[in-house]
């Protein structure tokens, strides 16, 4: 997993979101089945935090796993290009509100703890 500031296309200023909100990238390999009885598919995407003041993963370490708190999915249309030679867009973003590890270790409730 990395992360960084999302940076507005061809700059190197950070972007920000509409409600003022700065704008993370988060690198992270996931792993899934695409169809039940294959074999598992990993790859590494690329998802936009939005929200937290400074970079989200700071204290995640790389390797640890991770969950993405409200994370929606999209995909952008897909376009045929002007010069007539082949398609662009038609796929997937990403995009979370935060991102924290995952496993947690929850404290012990009262009646428990001794």
């Amino acid at each position: 997993m990395a992360s960084g500031p999302k940076l507005k296309f061809g700059s190197t200023e950070q972007d920000i979101s509409a409600r003022g909100e700065r704008k993370w990238d988060v690198q992270a390999a996931v792993t899934y089945h695409a169809e039940p009885g294959l074999k598992p598919v990993s790859e590494v995407i690329g998802v936009t935090v939005t929200g937290p003041a400074s970079d989200p993963c700071t204290s995640i370490a790389p390797g640890t796993p991770i969950v993405f708190d409200k994370m929606r999915v999209g995909f952008s249309p897909p376009e045929a290009r002007e010069n007539g030679r082949g398609i662009r867009g038609g796929r997937p973003w990403y995009q979370a509100a935060d991102v924290h590890q995952a496993h947690q270790g929850r404290p012990a409730k009262a009646d428990q703890a001794s």
